[in-house]
């Protein structure tokens, strides 16, 4: 009898010590997708708000022929949701696109705003994606047609994380307005921008 009770404790002592080593239905499991190899999850570095600036080349083309390019700069902020390695998200930005037109009309253009959805992959450090949304844009010295029109905005970059919470990055996107102004020209807009983000994670 002794024995069978010394037994029965036994067992019960080394199913304890066993479950005690075994992770909680609560912990995670060490996804690879999701805990890299430096131990940061890629969703604490791509996901939350985020804001930054931006400073690069547009260039304007229409059907005149005309065209203009120059220095653009301005802002952005936006939201990411992460589900491993796929971020999606939404952004609004604004730049100040001074670009006068080759063509001697003294038309050029003035503020880009832009509203747009980003979705993509992202690995540890770095988030490549695809770009779609619209772009509103005004120009000065239009007259009589309006001086502001909106048209689809497509486009792509990628970002480099620098820390959890510092990112750089490149972004391209293109545009194309049919009638702007109500004038029968279809111009074109093109960004190279490069981007410093700062994300609120």
């Amino acid at each position: 009898m002794k024995r069978l009770i010394f037994t029965a404790f036994l067992t019960l002592v080394t199913s304890g010590t066993y479950a005690a080593d075994m992770p909680s239905g609560d912990a995670p499991m060490g996804d690879p997708q999701i805990i890299q190899a430096d131990g940061a999850p890629v969703a604490e570095r791509w996901g939350g708000f985020y804001a930054g600036a931006a400073v690069g080349y547009g260039f304007l083309k229409d059907t005149v022929p005309a065209s203009g390019k120059d220095w653009v700069y301005g802002g952005f902020a936006g939201y990411n949701k992460q589900w491993g390695n796929f971020v999606a998200g939404v952004e609004g930005g604004i730049d100040r696109a001074d670009i006068l037109f080759n063509d001697g009309s003294g038309i050029k253009s003035e503020y880009l705003f832009t509203g747009r959805v980003r979705a993509g992959f992202a690995t540890d450090r770095i988030f490549v994606y695809g770009s779609a949304g619209a772009q509103h844009g005004t120009t000065v010295n239009l007259p009589p047609a309006n001086s502001k029109d909106t048209a689809l905005q497509l486009g792509a970059g990628f970002d480099f994380a620098l820390t959890d919470k510092v990112s750089i990055g490149t972004d391209y996107t293109y545009a194309k307005y049919k009638n702007f102004g109500d004038l029968p020209l279809d111009v074109t807009t093109k960004k190279i921008q490069a981007r410093l983000t700062y994300t609120f994670n």
